[in-house]
């Protein structure tokens, strides 16, 4: 193949390469891909079945499709990635002296390939160990050959439209990528001026800080009046508050003034953070899926990329944590029984017992069983080893009968996995009027529990009066869903809002600071 000098292709590969673009602030210095070997058996498969016809480089040159590649590697940090890793530069210089004829284009045209299913790996399914704990087998995400990328690439009838699709992950990852971008331009909380340190500030009270306050959070300064912490402002800190999952009392203190001032490059780091968790989603959400996100204490039902409804739940304490997992939801159970774990059963039931009888387990309507299936033997509970119990025998089997008090309340949402993880009703009703709500033993405990039933059975033929006359008859029933429901637990600390704005969520399980430094 001839290749001529194509001196014009270059300058605009060279201007791409230059595009003076954000840094990452994550990692200057990545390691070498784990799947490198893997990736260069790909390259060697997808030019083997062309015969060696090369995909960038043609007889004039290298083609459009390596400025478009170029572009994209150039603005890699949009996508919180770090443009350095993937030397747009030297790519764009080497270009220019294979056209010039000075190296092997072969050469060169290898290491766009191996470039690209490089970047892309990275973009869209991570660049550290998935830490989503997939299990339904059939959920995880199943990147495909690079082989396949980039045949996929050379079949495109528009190359750029190809590569723009690949840029779309999910409407979480979406958001995130957005508030990256106003962040970066000075749009976000970094670009805001700081409160200063002081005393409580509440409602009535007057402060120079407040004009600060005011400007932080958006609100109109007043020509007079200025300094005064009116309701207008105890509002807004109130709902500022409520967003990043602190306590909702209006008050500025200590708390929301760390949450207000975070430091410049903080939500940067958080954000790109939270990009890489949501690589960690699979490609295909579904077309109906549950999204719970443990720091941000909801969940929310989607269709497509749209989120229809949002709820509180609460999720598990620090020595409980609610696992990241995926799962499909494949049957609901009405007035279920609470099959007690035996951990709860060593460490609480059974010292409970040991300490005030057997009339405990009757005060709870808790019953101590063969097996946990709904017609198990009942056995005779004074004639336990409760000592054995609390011991952790995992044979002495505890369970909680159907009724208003059981710790499940009137529905659990069951998509069976070794976690014994599941979305349930709860009696506890005033959990939900907490900020934080981090008091399960790991399961998560729903808000509005109908208002997710009624979803989840949608296309299953049934209403809300079939519903309550079920839940009224105290009887214990399981509701098989024709179609199984995609269920993700996930761990976002920054979230985007249904406005396009990312409330930022307090770290509760202390994961942040080891993905960032994972990430370098």
């Amino acid at each position: 193949m001839s290749l001529a000098s194509h001196l014009s292709l270059s300058s605009l590969l060279l201007a791409a390469a230059s595009v003076a673009a954000p840094a990452a602030t994550m990692a200057s210095e990545a390691a070498p891909p784990a799947h490198e070997a893997t990736q260069e058996r790909g390259v060697d498969a997808f030019y083997a079945e062309r015969g060696g016809q090369p995909f960038w480089f043609g007889p004039r040159g290298a083609g459009p499709h390596a400025g478009v590649l170029l572009e994209r590697l150039s603005n890699a940090a949009s996508e919180g990635l770090d443009p350095a890793d993937y030397d747009p530069q030297q790519l764009a210089e080497a270009i220019r002296d294979a056209e010039a004829q000075r190296t092997d284009w072969r050469a060169v045209e290898r290491r766009l390939s191996q470039t690209m299913v490089r970047y892309l790996s990275d973009l869209r399914y991570g660049r550290v160990e998935n830490k989503i704990d997939f299990t339904e087998p059939g959920m995880a995400p199943e990147p495909p050959a690079p082989a396949d990328v980039l045949a996929s690439a050379a079949s495109a009838s528009s190359f750029e439209q190809w590569f723009a699709q690949q840029h779309r992950l999910n409407p979480v990852y979406d958001g995130l990528r957005d508030a990256l971008a106003q962040v970066r331009n000075g749009n976000g909380a970094d670009a805001q001026p700081l409160i200063g340190e002081g005393d409580l500030l509440r409602q009535g009270d007057r402060s120079p800080r407040v004009e600060r306050l005011r400007e932080r959070l958006g609100l109109p300064v007043p020509q007079s009046g200025a300094n005064r912490y009116d309701s207008q402002v105890a509002a807004a800190v109130e709902s500022f508050q409520r967003e990043h999952g602190l306590s909702a009392d209006g008050v500025l203190g200590p708390n929301t003034r760390a949450m207000l001032n975070q430091p410049p490059g903080e939500q940067e780091r958080t954000l790109i953070a939270n990009m890489e968790r949501a690589r960690w989603l699979p490609d295909a959400l579904g077309d109906r899926y549950v999204m719970v996100n443990i720091p941000g204490y909801t969940v929310r039902m989607y269709e497509g990329d749209r989120a229809v409804q949002e709820m509180a739940v609460v999720v598990g304490t620090e020595y409980d944590r609610t696992p990241l997992m995926a799962d499909r939801m494949e049957y609901l159970e009405i007035n279920p029984y609470w099959n007690i774990p035996n951990s709860i059963t060593s460490e609480e039931i059974a010292p409970a017992v040991r300490a005030n009888g057997v009339g405990y387990l009757q005060s709870r309507n808790m019953e101590v069983v063969r097996s946990f299936t709904p017609s198990a033997d009942v056995l005779n509970p004074g004639a336990m080893n409760w000592a054995s119990a609390a011991a952790g025998d995992p044979n002495l089997l505890v369970r909680q009968r159907p009724g208003p008090d059981n710790a499940l309340g009137r529905i659990k949402f069951m998509f069976p996995n070794p976690h014994a993880i599941y979305l349930h009703d709860t009696p506890a009703d005033q959990l939900f009027e907490n900020s934080s709500r981090s008091e399960s033993h790991g399961c998560v405990r729903v808000e509005r529990p109908i208002d997710l039933a009624m979803w989840a059975l949608t296309q299953d033929g049934w209403d809300r009066a079939r519903l309550r006359q079920a839940i009224d008859s105290g009887d214990n029933q399981q509701v098989q869903l024709q179609r199984e429901i995609p269920v993700y637990l996930t761990y976002f600390t920054a979230w985007p809002q249904p406005d396009g704005s990312i409330s930022y969520r307090p770290d509760i399980y202390d994961r942040d600071s080891a993905l960032i430094s994972e990430l370098g």
